[in-house]
């Protein structure tokens, strides 16, 4: 399961990446679709601090600019992927606990955080793209298989 999940990480960033350039190519000022990029960056972020035992992060939930978003992004997914080489598969079945941002304590096994972490980022990057094709720009395809086809074979 570790292995897959180092995987789906890696897809997370690529298809970050991918949101980012496809906001680049709005042929007009900021894009709107940074709002949910955004939100997308932060919560990624919040979710890090939660499963390191780390405060939350600094300042609020505000729209950061683009060239904000790509270094907040890879700086992330760099923390992430530091994190988990340090996991192990039995790691993964412990709970993490946390308060969400209303105060609620919460026990979840860190598989099921990392899990609604990439699935999250679907939602929101559909709503970059839908944002980015109506404002004029071109959007990529964040499709997995396309990531797959890029990527090559993945270890078992």
């Amino acid at each position: 399961m570790l292995s897959n999940l180092r995987h789906f990480l890696n897809y997370n960033a690529w298809a970050n990446a991918r949101a980012i350039a496809s906001i680049r190519t709005v042929p007009f000022g900021e894009s709107k679709a940074v709002v949910p990029l955004s939100h997308l960056l932060i919560a990624e972020r919040f979710w890090l601090h939660r499963i390191q035992q780390l405060p939350n992060p600094e300042g609020d939930w505000s729209t950061m600019p683009l060239d904000v978003c790509e270094a907040y992004a890879r700086e992330t997914h760099e923390r992430f992927s530091a994190f988990l080489e340090t996991c192990t598969d039995s790691a993964l079945a412990g709970a993490i606990g946390y308060r969400n941002l209303s105060g609620d304590p919460f026990d979840t096994p860190l598989r099921d955080i990392l899990t609604h972490l990439y699935t999250h980022g679907v939602h929101h990057r559909g709503q970059v793209l839908a944002a980015v094709r109506a404002e004029g720009g071109e959007p990529l395809t964040l499709d997995y298989i396309a990531y797959q086809r890029e990527a090559g074979p993945q270890p078992a």
